[in-house]
Order: structure tokens, then sequence, then C-alpha cells
């Protein structure tokens, strides 16, 4: 992967732009939800992907021609469309100055058995980036990966960083650490959900991880749950690769067969970090942005099989 240098927003849709402020601001219910997102899928980006003569997304793209979503507006769409109509109101109003996020974020970091490991990946994630060089930003991005294992009761792994890298940067949002671990921690749990399943001992009636009305994560019962090797849900997606590629390009699936190349070999990567790892930043966006409008929990799978045939 070529490193990004310089992190360069792509031009926004001038008339989009003021579509989707317009929207956002008259968001009050799932419904209004449901037309911010026709808004931007309905909007004539497909025309202009098809009459474009700039790279595709994919990996060793570099450039495209513009963004899906505003880059302004991003974060703010994401709000909206992963936690939720109220969802500035629903993260604030239970801990108005932060205090207790802060203070849970740092005990997660003391209680974190791979620390040592995150701080590692953390320093290597968008090094070039003058932004990721500040040591205020490194310490939390320790701190929320932290969090969100000690919440969610999984183990870190190695890609967990890649994906929180692009929020930490995100317009609008990129110095108000608790809309970045929220909008990491529900793009996580909608779009990567193979990445935190939870083992459930047999006194759990409901089998499930709970979530409140906020699609914000509960502390688990550390009593009926233990912590899950986040690799046993990438095995599901490399078995699901394999039997997708052999039915829409089973020559191509026999020839890697043949070759030793399963999915546990060249897509580790993809799904460990939705992508992030092999796109500059301004793609990985447009990428994302596809994967939260379209709401197709199994998007980023079918993206990947689609870099292939």
């Amino acid at each position: 992967m070529e490193e990004d240098v310089e992190y360069n927003p792509l031009p926004s849709d001038e008339r989009l732009l003021t579509r989707v402020t317009a929207s956002i601001e008259s968001v009050e219910d799932k419904e209004s939800v449901d037309s911010l997102r026709r808004l931007v899928l309905d909007s004539d980006w497909r025309d202009r992907v098809e009459s474009s003569d700039k790279p595709r997304i994919g990996p060793g793209s570099n450039s495209s021609a513009f963004s899906l979503i505003p880059s302004e507006l991003r974060a703010f769409v994401y709000l909206k469309l992963l936690i939720g109509p109220k969802a500035e109101d629903k993260i604030f109003e239970r801990d108005p100055d932060g205090r207790s996020f802060l203070q849970e974020a740092i005990d997660a970091e003391n209680v974190c058995p791979d620390v040592s490991q995150i701080w590692l990946d953390v320093n290597r994630a968008r090094a070039k980036l003058d932004h990721f060089k500040q040591e205020s930003i490194r310490l939390a991005m320790v701190r929320l990966l932290c969090l969100l294992c000690n919440r969610n009761g999984v183990k870190y792994a190695q890609g967990f960083h890649e994906i929180l890298a692009p929020f930490m940067i995100m317009p609008g949002i990129k110095e108000r650490p608790r809309l970045i671990y929220h909008l990491f921690s529900a793009f996580v749990d909608q779009n990567m959900a193979f990445l935190a399943v939870l083992k459930h001992s047999d006194n759990d009636s409901d089998g499930a991880q709970g979530k409140d009305n906020g699609n914000l994560p509960k502390q688990p019962d550390q009593e009926a749950e233990t912590l899950s090797d986040s690799w046993d849900g990438l095995k599901l997606c490399f078995r699901a690769l394999d039997s997708l590629l052999l039915y829409h390009d089973p020559e191509l699936a026999v020839f890697l067969s043949a070759a030793g190349l399963s999915a546990q070999i060249y897509s580790p990567n993809w799904f460990m970090t939705a992508c992030s790892r092999v796109l500059r930043l301004e793609l990985c966006y447009v990428l994302w942005d596809l994967i939260v409008l379209e709401n197709e929990p199994a998007g980023l799978l079918f993206f990947v099989l689609a870099l292939m045939i």
C-alpha cells in the first residue's frame, strides 16, 4: 500500500452538500433517517461514477472523482445512520462533561492485557500523516481501543487500529473523542460483527449481546460472557468468501485452490480493517460511505468478492 503523506478530502458536490445539510437538520425519527439515506443513494453519484475516467475503488487506487457523502458532513450523516436520529443527545445526556467517559477509558487502558501491542499498532497507524504524529492523538487511540475491547468483552486484534484511524481524522469530530468512539463502535457493531462475536455461557438465557435504544454498547455481563477471539469470526468470512467465489467464478476459485491460496491467505487485511489498510484515506471513506448507506451487514463481504471477480 502507498501510504498517505497528507489527507486531502475529495471535493463535494455543492448541490448535494446543500440538500444533505438541510436533511440532517430535519432528522427527527427513523423515517427521516431513511429519507436522509435515500437522498444520498438516489443522488446522481452513480451516473458520475460511470462517467468518470478516474480509477475505481480498489487496492492500489490513488484517486477518485468525488466524495459520496460530503466530507464536511460525513461524521454527522454517519451519526444519524449508525446510531439514530438523536445520536448526539443520547451520547451526551448520560455524561454531559465527559468525565465519566474519560475515566472509563483510562481504567480500560490500565486493565487491558494487550495494551503493549495496541501501542505498537497505534504508532504505525497512518504514521506519515501529521495528525497521527501527535502524542495526544496516539494516546487517545490507545484508550479508545482498550475501551472498545473492555465494553464489548472482546480480545484486541491487530487491525482494530486501522478501523479507528479514519474516524480519528474525520472532519467534524476529530477533536471529539466521545463521538469518535461511538461512531467507531457502531460501525464495527453493524458492519463487522464477526470481529466481536461474544461467547456465552450456558446460563445466558437470550444468547445475545445487550444493546440499549441508542445503539450504544452496554457493559457486558462478565459472569455470563467470556472473551472471544476475533479470528473465529474471521474464519467464517474466509469460508463464506471461498464458497461465494466458487459459485460466482469457479475457474478463479479452482485456480486459487490449486495454488494453495485460500481466502485465509489473501483476505485477512481486507476483512480485519474494512479495507482501510489497503486504501488511501479518501478512497477508504468512499467505500465506507457505500457500506453505511447501503445498510447491508454483509456489504464488506460482497465488496471483497467484487474485488476478486
